[in-house]
């Protein structure tokens, strides 16, 4: 696949959705129309977030907003970028729709392919300032990922559940999400 592609990050999206698990769920694809004076539409913009999955963390359940991206060490996420994670973040909330989670269980992170023997690990974390969104801090993680590891669950078509698990503690140890009893 990395060969062929060219755009890498397209393939460590895929990748990472198969080693991670993703919902793929209609109603988590938000798009929108320009609608013109006289009334007629465009097409719009389209939000769909690059991997949603849930890791199940003692008696808690977190669901994780990831976003792939593939830049090197140094470079971070542009503006847009982050302003498209906490759109996610309340866009799939009981803010916004009636029995979806709580912001408080909803965790955000740009996952970054290196070399990490230990399977995830924080390259830093994006914190705006203030509450983002009421009783919501705005903090979005950025994680490092072993390569060989995600390459590996990739290649043998399974989920890697501890390395999941990694990751919502990492999100967790990052952002007050809530409570840690349990965890």
């Amino acid at each position: 696949h990395a060969l062929l592609a060219r755009n890498y990050e397209q393939v460590w999206e895929e990748m990472l959705r198969v080693a991670l698990g993703h919902e793929e769920r209609r109603q988590d694809q938000f798009s929108g129309r320009y609608y013109l004076p006289d009334r007629t539409k465009h097409r719009g913009v389209t939000l769909k977030p690059d991997i949603l999955t849930r890791a199940k963390l003692g008696a808690r359940v977190i669901r994780l907003v990831l976003d792939a991206k593939d830049y090197r060490e140094g470079n971070w996420p542009a503006t847009a970028d982050v302003t498209k994670q906490v759109l996610y973040r309340l866009l799939l909330s009981d803010r916004i729709y009636p029995g979806a989670p709580p912001l408080v269980e909803i965790g955000n992170a740009f996952l970054f392919p290196a070399a990490v023997s230990s399977g995830a690990r924080t390259r830093g974390v994006h914190a705006l300032l203030g509450e983002v969104l009421p009783g919501s801090p705005g903090v979005i993680s950025a994680l490092e990922l072993d390569l060989q590891r995600v390459s590996a669950a990739y290649l043998a078509g399974r989920q890697d559940l501890e390395l999941l698990d990694q990751i919502a503690r990492l999100v967790l140890e990052a952002t007050p999400l809530s409570p840690r009893e349990g965890v």
